[in-house]
């Protein structure tokens, strides 16, 4: 599969919406100066998930058009879980140390990432959309569905759900939820064939991004279809034109971005238990304002750093081992038949 080096930017870029939001609400818990920021920037982090979204339904789409059924969801399943457990253990064990928080959530829909009301870690939430994503598309490769048929049918579904379901069921929240739509978007996306006028859509959609926060701000909608069609649909025009943009041979982005877009699933789930021991270790309360602005800085740099430690160290060889030992269990399997 070819790697859209812009795409790796756009991770880097919607990791870092939620590192800052984050960052912004947790110091805003501990010094009113922060809750001013807090508000402008309430989306903010949201708009990186959004983001995060489009980009997962045009990679699992193209993915899923080069691998079977039992390929793509081995390959999913190794991909998402091993370092989420990693970083939900570090959180459970904050948890014990300082108190369970009240609601309890559930434990095994954190383990799994199911659905729930409260996950442990606070990030969890996206990934329960991304896992649903990814069994429903699982199941379209067992059955022998096309992507085209499988999105342009989902799609409808989902539509015709936000006209007559209003359950509070968090399976059905879920299997019904707007958000849906900027995954099939990125899949119709990657299927797309035809990617041009890359800069002018790139452009437009930045200034509907700006456009849609400045709205959800104004207008604080609590419709989720709502936030999804002025939040999120601009990142669906920011996607293609990135994507577009490349595919006419536009300049390569700097290493350096490329890099913190690899890493960038380590910085979404390490950032805010460090966000947390950072702010709690060296607030800037009433330290002025010179301060406050070079420890933001620094919290999210430090954010980057660690993201990409855990990436080259953690994620990294952790999703070799387990491909090396589904790869030797397969040569095995192999040469006992032969023998056999």
């Amino acid at each position: 599969m070819q790697k859209f080096q812009s795409i790796q930017v756009l991770r880097a870029l919607a990791a870092n919406m939620v590192v800052v939001f984050h960052f912004v609400g947790l110091n805003a818990r501990i010094d009113p100066s922060y809750q001013a920021i807090e508000s402008a920037i309430a989306n903010l982090g949201i708009g990186g998930v959004h983001c995060f979204f489009v980009i997962s339904g045009f990679v699992i789409t193209t993915v899923a058009q080069r691998e079977n059924w039992r390929q793509f969801l081995f390959s999913r399943i190794v991909r998402i879980y091993p370092i989420y457990w990693v970083y939900l253990a570090l959180m459970v064990a904050f948890y014990l140390a300082r108190g369970w928080p009240d609601p309890a959530p559930a434990f095994l829909n954190s383990v799994f990432l199911l659905p729930a009301t409260t996950p442990l870690l606070p990030v969890g939430w996206s990934l329960v959309h991304e896992v649903y994503f990814y069994a429903v598309v699982a199941l379209a490769l067992a059955l022998g569905l096309s992507m085209v048929r499988l999105l342009t049918g989902w799609a409808v579904l989902i539509v015709v759900a936000q006209l007559f379901t209003t359950s509070t069921n968090p399976v059905l929240q879920i299997v019904t939820h707007p958000y849906t739509i900027e995954f099939i978007a990125g899949g119709f996306i990657a299927l797309a064939n035809v990617r041009r006028h890359g800069l002018a859509i790139l452009v437009t959609g930045a200034a509907l991004v700006a456009v849609g926060q400045t709205l959800c701000g104004l207008l604080d909608p609590s419709q989720q279809w709502l936030r999804m069609l002025l939040i999120g649909s601009p990142y669906m025009l920011v996607v293609y034109g990135a994507i577009s943009l490349e595919s006419t041979g536009w300049g390569a982005p700097p290493r350096w971005a490329i890099k913190l877009g690899d890493a960038s699933y380590s910085t979404y789930l390490s950032h805010f238990l460090l966000l947390a021991l950072l702010t709690r270790l060296f607030s800037t309360q009433q330290h002025g304002l010179v301060a406050q602005i070079s420890f933001a800085g620094l919290c999210i740099i430090a954010a980057n750093i660690w993201g990409v430690l855990s990436f080259n160290y953690l994620e990294l060889p952790m999703l070799r081992i387990v491909r090396n030992k589904r790869a030797g269990g397969i040569v095995a399997r192999h040469t006992a038949t032969n023998i056999g």
